[in-house]
Formats: C-alpha cells, structure tokens, sequence
C-alpha cells in the first residue's frame, strides 16, 4: 500500500509540474496577445498559483516517501516549513480561484468570507483533538 502511495503521489506531483509549465506557456501567451487585463489570464494565474505550491509539497511528500521506503531516515523532512510555507501560498492560490469563478451575484468579497470561514474551521477542529 506504501509504495501505491508513493507512485499515485509522485504521478499527482508531475502532472501538476506539467500544469504549471502549461499555464506559465498560457500566460506568457495571454499577456504577449492581448495584455493583463482578461479574464481569462486572471483565470490561469489562480490556477498556477494554486496548483504550483501543491506540485512543491507533493514533490516533498513523495522524496519523504521515496526515501523512507528505502529504509532512510527522513522524517527530519516532515519538521521542515517547506509544507508550511506552500499551504499558506496554496491557501491564497485558491482563494484567488474563488475570486475568479465566483458568481457575481455572491459579490466582490466571497473570497475573504470563504478563506476566513475555512480557516475558523480548521483553527476549531485542530483545537478539538
């Protein structure tokens, strides 16, 4: 099951890098074509910036299993803040994909009530256990 674990990880983690090499070569395409002003390319920096601190911590997750299943002690990896730092990033990568495809009508500012009712979740679970 561990190494299942670790190939459906590292699969995840490469199509994501594809997807952000993807949407880099969108983007750079966009804004050459017509400019920064779309909504289209608004679009797609949400996505690179929700998808790409995702690759990263997959990537990190998959060397920790990677390594461990080969009988190296990486657990040292789990204590450092790269996971930190890119759910954080991910964490405002999404909150932009809730600003772009939102509906008008849920108004300007559903991204900050959606991040701030996700984050008083989580803050509330984490304190229960």
């Amino acid at each position: 099951m561990l190494k299942l674990l670790e190939g459906a990880n590292g699969t995840l983690a490469f199509l994501l890098i594809f997807a952000c090499f993807m949407l880099g070569i969108y983007m750079a395409r966009e804004i050459l074509e017509n400019g920064v002003k779309r909504v289209r390319l608004q679009a797609a920096i949400s996505l690179f910036v929700a998808f790409a601190p995702e690759a990263a911590s997959r990537i990190w997750i998959w060397w920790w299993r990677h390594l461990d299943n080969g009988g190296v002690d990486a657990d040292s990896m789990l204590h450092s803040p790269v996971l930190l730092v890119t759910a954080l990033v991910q964490i405002l990568g999404v909150a932009c994909v809730i600003r772009v495809f939102a509906p008008d009508r849920w108004g300007r500012r559903v991204w900050i009530f959606t991040t701030i009712v996700a984050a008083a979740i989580a803050v509330t679970l984490s304190l229960v256990a």
